[in-house]
């Protein structure tokens, strides 16, 4: 892009497209700021008669949502519309080019500013960092590898830093191998090492609390539940239903428990589904099994892919989401 004028809240600018092979569009746009809000792109002269953009920069809880809306349009009928059809592709493609490198220049002057003032980074940034990086060196090996050390560097020290509530699952979860008399002990320190990688996620508490005590407890029904019987399906329903409320009534939801309360679900589900020949075939087994187990799977690699953390869903009785996280 070149500035050929410059006004005191609009600029004349050329910018250059390329189409197709070596064929390249210049198009001359003025350029109108609104500030802070708005900003606003008109066609003066380029490939087509006529095309209006905005970009509008809204405000939401601690982060900015960017907006972009544009038209296109074209003279000639049928003639206009197939050159339209070329065009219209390779502009909204320069647009998500220009979001990716606006988005890693606002992240990297944030992280400059947030070190300057000696501001702890929350772990919903650090991973879209860490996935950021990853989907720009193409997840090569090196890559995954230098994703995994960040990773768990970083739960390390969240670990260090959320002492007491380590030490809260620690205690639940002898108490999970007590109750289970020693039973499924890969299934306790799975859970107790993803809770552990992940307390960076209780952000500013340094408790576990009420809520993620009885979101923990689900996931480990299949080690603590047995005295239970029948009424171990009953059991987790219930205590699904209670940690959600008890969360909002007590004002203690973290992200902490917004990822791990369908992950609890998922466990504890899945198990059920496979311990029980009883409960239909094989086939109708991993039917319900996949159900539970997609949504994960799903927005862990759309994550993966898009180099940031997919936002998990508002909480419904009906639909669990999850996304890959760093503590």
């Amino acid at each position: 892009m070149k500035v050929l004028e410059r006004g005191q809240a609009m600029v004349l600018a050329a910018h250059y497209t390329p189409i197709r092979g070596r064929l390249r569009a210049t198009t001359v746009e003025t350029v109108a700021f609104q500030r802070p809000r708005q900003i606003d792109f008109r066609l003066v002269r380029g490939p087509v008669p006529y095309v209006v953009e905005n970009f509008t920069l809204e405000q939401h809880d601690d982060r900015t949502r960017l907006t972009y809306t544009g038209q296109l349009g074209t003279d000639l009928w049928r003639l206009g519309e197939r050159w339209g059809d070329i065009v219209a592709p390779k502009w909204e493609s320069v647009v998500a080019s220009a979001f990716d490198a606006t988005k890693t220049e606002a992240e990297r002057r944030h992280a400059a500013r947030r070190h300057a003032r000696r501001e702890p980074e929350s772990s919903r940034a650090t991973t879209n960092r860490l996935l950021l990086d990853l989907r720009t060196r193409r997840w090569r090996p090196a890559a995954w590898a230098q994703f995994m050390a960040a990773a768990t560097a970083r739960s390390a020290d969240q670990a260090a830093v959320h002492r007491a509530a380590l030490a809260q699952s620690t205690a639940l979860h002898c108490l999970f191998l007590m109750l289970g008399q020693g039973a499924r002990l890969r299934w306790v320190a799975t859970s107790w090492t993803l809770t552990a990688l992940h307390l960076g996620m209780l952000e500013d508490r340094s408790h576990l609390g009420a809520a993620n005590t009885l979101t923990l407890v689900r996931a480990n029904l299949p080690v603590t539940g047995a005295p239970l019987g029948r009424w171990l399906g009953i059991s987790a329903l219930t205590t699904d239903f209670v940690d959600g409320k008890l969360a909002r009534h007590t004002r203690t939801e973290t992200p902490f428990g917004r990822y791990a309360d369908p992950l609890a679900d998922t466990a504890f589900w899945t198990w059920f589904t496979f311990t029980d020949p009883g409960r239909g075939s094989r086939t109708v087994q991993t039917a319900v099994a996949l159900t539970w187990l997609a949504p994960i799977l799903s927005v862990t690699a759309t994550s993966i892919a898009r180099g940031q953390m997919s936002r998990v869903a508002p909480r419904c009785d009906s639909c669990h989401n999850t996304a890959v996280s760093t503590g």
